[in-house]
């Protein structure tokens, strides 16, 4: 009893291990497509992100279509961060240019978070950014985000991975 006891304790407390204030980085290193704002929340929110299939839901897809993070943020609820850059595009704030950084901070209990953003439609009208970052990595954690079409406007409607480490979400732990 006193075992398992010890255990539940040794599990609670880990899985606040790496609470704290992160200044998150996220650099643009496309030169010629802009990236919106980013929805970041713990992965146990993953379920608002993708469906049983391994799609992306319906709130997921309208944001990598249309760069909007209001319906994904209000699903996911409270425990849903968006991340700002500092540009305002086309009437939309919160952008970030071509070979630019967003620098922003964030507050957050969970050790695992995932990271999603379109990229402007420049190029791809449908294109987007998703990855996780593991907090309990160390001091700063960087994650270069995997870059997919979702086939969209090639009549495919099928995602595709298109690259790695176009954008490069990085987490410095502040306290």
């Amino acid at each position: 009893m006193f075992r398992l006891f010890t255990y539940v304790i040794l599990m609670f407390s880990a899985s606040f291990a790496n609470a704290g204030n992160f200044e998150v980085t996220a650099r643009n290193m496309l030169p010629n497509e802009h990236l919106t704002q980013l929805v970041i929340a713990p992965t146990t929110k993953d379920r608002f992100f993708f469906r049983s299939d391994g799609r992306l839901t319906a709130a997921a897809r309208v944001f990598a279509i249309e760069g909007n993070p209001d319906q994904l943020a209000r699903r996911i609820g409270r425990k849903a961060v968006i991340g700002d850059g500092t540009a305002t595009i086309d009437g939309f704030p919160g952008q970030t240019l071509p070979l630019g950084a967003a620098v922003f901070t964030m507050q957050t209990r969970a050790n695992r978070l995932r990271i999603m953003a379109m990229i402007g439609p420049e190029i791809e009208p449908d294109s987007f950014v998703i990855g996780v970052a593991d907090l309990s990595e160390g001091a700063e954690v960087v994650v270069p985000l995997a870059r997919y079409d979702l086939g969209v406007n090639e009549g495919t409607n099928t995602r595709v991975l298109v690259s790695r480490g176009d954008i490069v979400v990085t987490f410095r732990r502040l306290d």
